[in-house]
């Protein structure tokens, strides 16, 4: 056998499973020992080469200091990562996708085919991960059939992003404990309630592509004796498929240890020795009983690895320049009790169409009297001003239980909304019309809520305000839209939730610009949760006619927010 007159380096799956750097070369001791001084490097026995850590430091150093020579797989990967870090991306464009991306998202899509699709994308809150996600999607149209794996809150608002992104129409939303036959074909979405009872069927569709939507859901895989089912389930049905996209904003949700799980699932090769994981990086500590892994060491390593080999995350100061002012986001939910809802929606239809029929009799009525002067006009116009008040107000009435049931059916799912919300550690505001709703939602989260509603006194306003403003242990203010939407400052928080909408757009307004003001250092995402098919879409609509006329008036034009929220409205089922 010729002997080598070169070192080569290669990318490698070495002893432990690990993606790695692969060092061949004649035996030298000089060349031995600048391996050795190579922090993690390592004798492979088997196959006999020196093993290398994989990241862009040693690749640097083997090939400018060493004078190693670099197969194609590692010259490719060191390029890619290169590319990444330097930020040296074009534009990419992507036919057929509904809607225009940001230029940080652009650049977020391309970094994930620069992952070869095995990527956690752990951008901010608000900064559109699922947008991202379904733009690489659409770039890579024949990754179907695709698997997306949300939390059963958000099930419907996935589909209707991939309606409105990717235009697909071949989605299957799996319900329920019972499998049930489905073609293998199109998008699929499930929620990780029920992932286990259908973990049987899905291994044997051939996914191309998973996504996994709030991937930290992930982070316990249980003990033997109680493993948690829904990650041993997600473990196996994507081990077989090859692109696979975790989102999150808080991968690491205090604990090193729990990004142990959701990294394995996405790239298994990056950490495979779990134990190995653990004693470097999770702070290691041995109480005279076992092992405390609590911890956090060798912190700045970690970063360095998640961000050459998997992670893509922006923060929003780091984009400001891309966003826009004040953006708007639709999550819709089906409401609990909808057949009570579809009876008194359907008598409020009856009512109105009576009424408008009577409204027309009296008319003709009153024309015909007045040509014949048969009847005392006074009389006639005076019961009909006292009937037409009195079907302005039943009208009023039956309009406004509608909007009641709509909130009722809705509120536990918002307030899974919140609580999900919370998990990322920023601050929120939450503003609806009728005090019962707004004190239930404070009530359920009571030790880390301040209340404004009706009642609170100007001196109590300004201590909340205070609290909120400078206090980290209250990060949610629930307050009434006309209560707590005048008058105060609340640039703490960036985000805001609707749960119900006011008729009047100003009021609207004043609520949102409690947050959306001049000392507001972050661009400001309004959150709607809005019932599906229900009268709330009718409210939007209105409220955007109002807004659009008050803009064309005082501004001259319609605003780019307004047009903003048409878009959203027009996308409510």
């Amino acid at each position: 056998m010729s002997r080598r007159t070169t070192k080569v380096a290669s990318v490698y799956i070495g002893q432990y499973n690990e993606e790695c750097i692969r060092c061949d070369f004649d035996y030298n001791m000089n060349d031995i020992c600048d391996i050795k001084a190579i922090n993690g490097s390592y004798w492979y026995k088997r196959e006999n080469c020196w093993i290398v850590p994989l990241n862009l430091d040693n690749c640097f150093h083997l090939k400018k200091k060493l004078k190693y020579k670099f197969k194609f797989n590692l010259r490719q990967w060191a390029n890619n990562v290169y590319k990444r870090q330097e930020r040296k991306l074009g534009k990419l464009q992507i036919e057929g996708l509904g809607g225009t991306l940001l230029p940080f998202q652009n650049e977020g899509v391309q970094l994930i085919n620069l992952f070869q699709g095995r990527a956690i994308l752990g951008d901010e809150m608000g900064l559109g991960k699922t947008v991202q996600a379904l733009a690489y999607a659409q770039l890579n149209k024949r990754f179907r059939p695709m698997l997306i794996v949300c939390p059963g809150l958000m099930k419907y608002k996935w589909a209707d992003e991939v309606r409105h992104w990717i235009g697909e129409t071949d989605i299957t939303i799996l319900e329920g404990r019972t499998p049930y036959p489905v073609h293998p074909s199109g998008i699929f979405i499930i929620n990780y309630d029920i992932l286990h009872y259908w973990e049987r069927q899905l291994v044997h569709i051939p996914f191309e592509l998973v996504v996994i939507d709030e991937l930290h859901y992930l982070k316990n895989k249980g003990t033997k004796k109680s493993p948690v089912k829904r990650t041993n389930a997600a473990l196996n049905i994507t081990r077989n498929i090859r692109y696979r996209l975790g989102l999150t904003g808080t991968l690491s949700t205090g604990k090193v240890l729990d990004m142990f799980i959701p990294l394995k699932i996405i790239n298994p090769y990056i950490f495979t020795n779990e134990w190995k994981y653990k004693h470097r990086y999770c702070g290691p500590k041995h109480n005279g009983f076992g092992w405390d892994f609590d911890g956090v060491s060798n912190a700045q390593e970690l970063h360095n690895i998640l961000k050459e080999k998997i992670l893509i995350r922006r923060l929003k100061k780091d984009v400001l320049k891309d966003l826009p002012d004040k953006q708007y986001s639709l999550t819709q939910f089906d409401i609990d009790g909808r057949g009570d809802y579809d009876m008194a929606e359907q008598r409020y239809l009856t009512f109105l169409e009576n009424m408008v029929e009577g409204k027309v009799k009296r008319y003709l009525q009153q024309f015909y009297d007045d040509k014949i002067g048969c009847v005392t006009i006074d009389h006639v116009k005076l019961d009909a001003m006292k009937k037409q008040a009195t079907e302005k107000a039943n009208a009023l009435t039956q309009m406004e239980h509608l909007r009641q049931l709509c909130v009722n059916g809705k509120l536990d799912q918002c307030i899974a909304w919140i609580a999900e919300f919370l998990e990322s550690g920023e601050k929120l505001c939450v503003f609806g019309i009728h005090k019962p709703f707004v004190r239930k939602i404070y009530e359920h989260f009571k030790s880390k809520a301040l209340l404004i509603a009706g009642g609170t006194s100007a001196k109590q306003k300004a201590q909340i305000e205070k609290q909120f403003q400078t206090n980290k242990k209250y990060r949610l203010l629930v307050g009434n839209v006309k209560a707590a939407g005048i008058g105060l400052t609340l640039t703490a928080a960036s985000h805001i939730a609707l749960f119900e909408f006011p008729w009047n757009p100003d009021e609207l307004a004043q609520a949102i610009d409690r947050v959306h003001r001049i000392t507001q250092d972050k661009k400001v995402m309004v959150h709607l949760l809005v019932s599906r098919d229900t009268v709330e879409r009718r409210m939007l609509k209105t409220l955007y006619g109002k807004q659009q006329t008050s803009d064309l008036v005082l501004d001259g034009g319609v605003r780019e927010t307004t047009l903003e929220l048409q878009t959203i409205i027009n996308r409510i089922a």
